[in-house]
């Protein structure tokens, strides 16, 4: 892949995808990553997808890794001594070797914006705490060190690694945020504060560079920090939400309500809407739970 290698794991990791016979639900490649990866005592929970609408995919997607924990939702336990945690903040870490895009584009400001958006809400008690990039490799899916940040901003990766979530994704998914959750020696969901959640392991967010992306709200291309705010609300535990419809006679796509946490892009937003706030305070308001 193009700036940095991540290793031999990618190709691996590539082969792998690209050996399950097409058509089978991409949940089932994430089943299969998983033994690759139990004995980290993680597994791929979810992926959620944003996209640009075309003709023929208006909305992005929620992808589970199994059906057995569909029904969990997740949510990150402060103090949790597996993943490291320095207290109850939020850490996250933004790669440098794919921080810009092949045009140019730099994402470092624009997703240290829409952290500091999300933290901002009146009702948030999480701190959000930046980890400086070594270099080192984060990825777990690519064989990395996984708990160098709570969530990793990857950064732009080519548009092949999209077509591996979807059929054609290179062409309509902008970013996708994976989900790992904390897994018993049974390969069982674990809750080790009874909140009633599994429990959030890491978070790894994934730009597409086969898209033009921008940072000048007025210029043409997709805006990264627009991007960057869904994509990190996904980071704070925040799933889709809105209806979207098309008007027939002009093909108009109609989101109700509008917000950031919309399944498809409908241009720059970058502040939170009403919504937004309201589902980010049911998360937050009350961190950290006592346990």
């Amino acid at each position: 892949m193009r700036k940095i290698s991540l290793g031999v794991v990618c190709l691996v990791l590539v082969a792998s995808f690209a050996s399950i016979a097409a058509g089978q639900e991409v949940n089932k490649k994430f089943a299969a990553w998983n033994k690759e990866i139990a004995h980290l005592g993680i597994a791929i929970h979810r992926a959620e997808t944003y996209v640009f609408p075309n003709d023929k995919v208006y909305a992005g997607r929620t992808i589970y890794a199994n059906d057995r924990t569909k029904t969990l939702s997740t949510r990150w336990v402060p103090n949790d001594p597996r993943r490291d945690a320095m207290g109850d903040k939020i850490t996250f870490l933004i790669f440098q070797p794919l921080s810009v895009s092949d045009e140019g584009v730099d994402l470092n400001v624009p997703v240290v914006n829409s952290f500091n958006t999300w933290e901002s809400t009146k009702c948030a008690k999480v701190d959000v705490v930046q980890n400086p990039d070594t270099s080192a490799n984060p990825s777990v899916i690519f064989g990395g060190d996984p708990f160098l940040a709570d969530i990793t901003v990857l950064g732009f990766l080519p548009g092949a690694y999209f077509d591996l979530l979807e059929p054609g994704g290179s062409s309509f998914i902008l970013g996708v945020t994976f989900t790992y959750i904390f897994i018993d020696g049974a390969g069982n969901p674990t809750d080790i504060n009874n909140d009633g959640f599994a429990d959030t392991a890491l978070k790894e967010i994934w730009f597409n560079d086969a898209f033009t992306w921008k940072t000048d709200p007025s210029a043409s291309g997709i805006d990264i920090e627009t991007v960057a705010l869904h994509e990190n609300g996904h980071a704070f535990e925040l799933g889709h939400f809105g209806a979207i419809f098309v008007t027939e006679k002009n093909n108009k796509l109609h989101f109700a309500p509008r917000a950031v946490m919309n399944s498809a892009y409908a241009g720059v937003l970058r502040r939170l809407l009403g919504t937004d706030k309201g589902a980010f305070c049911m998360v937050w308001a009350n961190w950290p739970r006592a346990w």
